[in-house]
């Protein structure tokens, strides 16, 4: 499964790392790799977080210790075999990122 990030999504979690880096030195580098594993839990597992209740085909990652979620919704089909590669995304007007 590929996961495309969307501007919004990109432009909200620099915000949140440079946000977390100011404040809080010392947790930004966990923070950083929470959000990484999400990713690739995402990416592996794509249906293997909870659906938001009034808002259909969003899914919901919480990071746990941080008071952060991580939403997204699955493009395409969610089986590695499907004729459309799937993508998670939050909404139109995405791009791939290599450095995350």
């Amino acid at each position: 499964m590929n996961v495309v990030f969307t501007e919004a999504a990109l432009a909200d979690l620099d915000d949140i790392l440079a946000f977390v880096a100011l404040h809080y030195p010392a947790l930004a580098v966990p923070f950083e790799a929470r959000i990484r594993a999400i990713v690739a839990r995402i990416a592996e597992w794509p249906l293997s977080a909870r659906t938001i209740e009034g808002r259909p085909g969003v899914r919901v990652v919480p990071l746990v210790r941080f008071p952060y979620k991580v939403f997204y919704r699955i493009v395409g089909g969610a089986h590695r075999d499907s004729a459309y590669p799937p993508r998670c995304k939050a909404a139109e007007g995405h791009r791939r990122i290599a450095a995350f």
